[in-house]
This record gives structure tokens, sequence and C-alpha cells, in this order.
């Protein structure tokens, strides 16, 4: 394959995954708009860089930019709430620190409907976690007895 080609493949790629819309109906809309990338395509790599992208998408991922960092992410419909409680339901969930990761993963979770617990150290975090509706003994336990708790 030329570097042309290559070159060619990759900005096609770019284009594509960058298209907000599922690939399904954006592909031609993509292709028509793009004739001096296409034109100088194999067609047989076209189609297999048209399925595998197709591909990425029937499996429900999707390109997320956080603040110039792309990560490729499962879209939540993958993974409804009835299925992760279905799945969780007889877990104890702990969440070890009330700290930005810990507070955001046991909001969520709680949010979620799963049964979730945190293990903090008694001090800010500890007051936070209270202010928030978590209640000790019940919620939220030192860090020893909460991984002793979760399952």
């Amino acid at each position: 394959m030329t570097l042309l080609a290559r070159t060619a493949i990759r900005q096609l790629t770019t284009r594509v995954s960058a298209a907000a819309a599922p690939i399904s109906a954006r592909s031609l809309s993509v292709l028509a708009r793009s004739p001096a990338i296409v034109k100088h395509l194999p067609r047989a790599s076209l189609c297999k860089t048209a399925l595998t992208i197709n591909h990425q998408h029937t499996r429900g991922l999707k390109t997320i930019d956080f603040g110039g960092t792309k990560e490729v992410v499962y879209e939540r419909s993958d993974y409804p709430p009835q299925k992760l409680q279905e799945t969780f339901k007889n877990d104890t969930l702990a969440v070890l620190g009330y700290g930005p990761q810990g507070r955001g993963q046991a909001l969520n979770l709680r949010d979620n409907k799963l049964n979730v617990i945190i293990g903090s150290r008694k001090g800010s975090s500890w007051d936070k976690a209270v202010k928030e509706g978590w209640v000790p003994g019940k919620t939220l336990f030192e860090i020893n007895e909460a991984c002793e708790k979760g399952t």
C-alpha cells in the first residue's frame, strides 16, 4: 500500500470516527465530502476501514474529548442501570477513600441504586461524607471495617 493510500485511510478513519451521528448514518455523507481522499484508496482498503469502524460503533463504543484528551468509552446504553443492579444485586461495593475520585465513584454507584459503602478516615473527608448523606455505622465506616464488609 502506498504512503498516500495509508495517509488517506488514516484521514478517513479520523473523519468518520469524529462524526457525531452513528457511522451507519454518516458514512456515505463523510465519503461524499471527501472525494480527494476516496479516489486514492483501493476499494478493498476502503471497505475494510468502513467495516472496522462500523464494528466498533455497533458495540456501543464512543470517543469523548475531555479537555483535549480523547477517551474511548462504552456508551451507557450497553450497561443500563437495571443490568448493573442485577449484576451486583448480592454485592456490597466498598469505596475506600472519600477524596475527589472516591467521592465521585461512590455517589455515582449510589445514584445507580447499588449497595455501596464508604471506607474513610475520620476528618474532613468523613465529615463531607456525612453531610452528603452517608450514615456512620450503616454506609460509612473506618477503612478496615469497610474492607471487611465489602464483597
